[in-house]
């Protein structure tokens, strides 16, 4: 016994981790919890002075993480071990050392833990047949939205254990997502993406039994189908999941690392002569407008000049990567899976390579610099005359920060020219509000539901860069809806069926809380979406609208610098537009459902 007591307690001592660990005891989670417990137990009954006890940290950690792992009925098996357990531990901590003593009292601490769980148990049953499994399975089946779904989340966080007629809600979501990707492919992120969510909770319980079929059902299918490899890949990292019993975010993490730096794309950096041909060459007053520290600058306006038949002039430029970088480059490659920026409270982690995003591309003081330019006519009064797009290359003269124009804005200017400039700029503004008069309070509704690092609009500053940006955006969606061109808008929108279908769950219901979780989940403001459809911006009260303002932090705003290229700036055949929707299309469904996905990173503090 002694042998069989130092082997286990090397492998413990040698495992790196507990899944290290349990694949070299090759024992299932309820062996392994019993294991653990004799160990335990072990190194209490023959305590002796001298004797190295450090290892038992390791292993009530262990004990604890299995036992999370066990069902309910497994749990209360092994409740009488460890109350008798517990009990021993603190009868003789009183008499050991200090080290020791310190020890043991972790492990007495452990287990009083263990031994708390069996009221939570009793709190949290698990649902069957009843009303908020019936709109769960609607949230799921027929609404398809994983906004309602987290809201049900959390009103109710032990609905994900929910049965209906008879059936796990979870298997009906793994056997719908087989089904998506024999026939439905358009939906098969959307259930990879619940899936997720549901291994990713820590209230769902995924029973052994469940485990198995699960795995044996996705087996089958890949061994009797025929699964492109994309699918094929994604499926075996379900299994891979399962198997080690983690969740498919761990697998399909974001990654935290700087993005690769290519050395082909670094060539294509270096090759700028062959993209000057035909381009509007423009200097003068030039800024970029941001944080005083941002090293990505994506953006930058012109002063707003007079032309000679009395109209004003207004300019956008943004940098323009596909003027250095192709579509398809690796670069671009590996910006369209990160598909964002994604900005924390301590970190950033970029979407394009800093050599591209802080250096080559970004518009530097100074530096000359390729830019779609995005020229704005005003009449006299600020009322919108004329729009047209150009290739450009600028050379930015002033750096601003917010601060420091805000500043300036207070001071009136230091001459006569800066005063004039500030004083249209201000006009502008005046105009562009009521063009988009829902554009603040959208904006305030963004930053109480959602993460990120969006700008208030409320300064002098921040009115003018974000409503210069949503002026492009607008104009330019404006432009391809009117011509009948592809092109990726920036959708708003809720659902009336949604609506009509939850107004009906409510009146059916008799029970109050069924009837507060449908209010809350009615009153939840929607996400806006990408698609290649024209479904308008509902927030923002636009009949069109687009991202392309930030095409060093978005990649959804490189892919309609690409429909520019194709569709403005040359005469697209069929097969250049039937090209340009296909790859929209496919690329709206990923990046929608991938938006998804860093939403849970941040708002679940997964990423540190």
């Amino acid at each position: 016994m002694d042998k069989n007591i130092a082997m286990l307690k090397n492998i413990i001592e040698n495992a790196k981790n507990i899944n290290a660990c349990l694949k070299s005891l090759n024992l299932d989670y309820n062996s392994s919890f019993i294991c653990f417990l004799y160990l335990l137990e072990d190194a209490s009954i023959n305590y002796r002075e001298g004797d190295n006890y450090e290892y038992l940290i390791k292993i009530s950690n262990y004990l604890e993480r299995v036992f999370n792992k066990l069902s309910i009925k497994e749990k209360e098996s092994h409740r009488k071990q460890l109350l008798v357990l517990r009990k021993i531990y603190k009868k003789q901590i009183s008499s050991l050392l200090k080290n020791d003593k310190n020890i043991f009292e972790k492990v007495y601490l452990k287990l009083e833990i263990l031994i708390m769980d069996k009221k939570e148990e009793k709190e949290k049953p698990i649902i069957e047949n009843d009303e908020l499994s019936d709109l769960l399975y609607n949230v799921l089946f027929n609404f398809k939205n994983l906004e309602y779904l987290d809201k049900l989340i959390e009103k109710n966080p032990n609905i994900l254990n929910c049965y209906y007629n008879d059936k796990s809600i979870f298997m009906l979501v793994v056997e719908e997502y087989i089904n998506c990707i024999s026939n439905k492919e358009e939906l098969v992120l959307f259930y990879e993406r619940v899936i997720n969510k549901f291994l990713l909770e820590e209230t769902f319980h995924l029973t052994d039994e469940m485990r198995d079929n699960i795995i044996k059902i996705l087996n089958n299918f890949v061994a009797n189908k025929k699964v492109s490899s994309l699918y094929l890949k994604e499926i075996k990292k379900v299994i891979e999941c399962l198997n080690k019993n983690e969740n498919i975010f761990d697998v399909l993490k974001i990654s935290k690392e700087e993005p690769v730096l290519y050395i082909n794309d670094k060539s294509f950096g270096e090759q700028r002569e062959n993209n000057i041909k035909n381009r509007v060459v423009f200097d003068g007053f030039i800024a970029t407008i941001d944080d005083e520290g941002t090293k990505v600058l994506d953006d930058a306006i012109s002063e707003i000049k007079i032309l000679p038949n009395g109209n004003l002039m207004y300019m956008i430029h943004i940098a323009d990567p596909l003027s250095l970088l192709p579509l398809y480059s690796d670069t671009l490659k590996e910006a369209k899976k990160r598909t964002t920026t994604i900005y924390l409270k301590d970190i950033n982690i970029p979407m394009i390579n800093p050599y591209f995003s802080e250096d080559k591309l970004s518009l530097i003081k100074d530096k000359k610099r390729f830019t779609k330019t995005f020229c704005v006519e005003f009449d006299k009064h600020f009322n919108l005359v004329d729009f047209k797009i150009l290739n450009s290359i600028i050379k930015v003269s002033d750096r601003l920060s917010y601060n420091s124009l805000n500043a300036l804005y207070t001071s009136g200017g230091q001459s006569n020219i800066e005063e004039k400039r500030l004083d249209n700029y201000d006009k502008l503004i005046s105009s562009l509000k009521k063009m988009f008069k829902n554009a603040k309070i959208y904006e305030e509704i963004k930053e109480k539901n959602i993460v990120g690092n969006s700008k208030n609009m409320g300064s002098f500053s921040e009115n003018l860069v974000s409503y210069s940006m949503m002026l492009v955006g607008y104009l330019t969606a404006k432009y391809f809806e009117e011509h009948g061109l592809p092109y990726v808008y920036r959708c708003h929108k809720l659902n009336q069926e949604w609506i009509s279908l939850l107004d009906e769950l409510s009146s059916d219901s008799k029970d109050q809380n069924i009837k507060k979780i449908v209010k809350s989940m009615k009153g939840e403001m929607p996400k806006s979406y990408y698609s290649r459809i024209n479904d308008k911006h509902m927030g923002l009260d636009l009949p069109y609208y687009s991202h392309i303002t930030s095409p060093l932090r978005r990649y959804m705003d490189n892919l309609n610098m690409h429909a520019l290229n194709v569709c403005y700036f040359n005469n697209p055949s069929d097969k250049d537009l039937y090209d340009l929707q296909i790859e929209m299309d496919t690329t709206c469904d990923y990046v929608n459902m991938q938006s998804n996905t860093i939403d849970e990173c941040i708002s679940k503090k997964l990423i540190k």
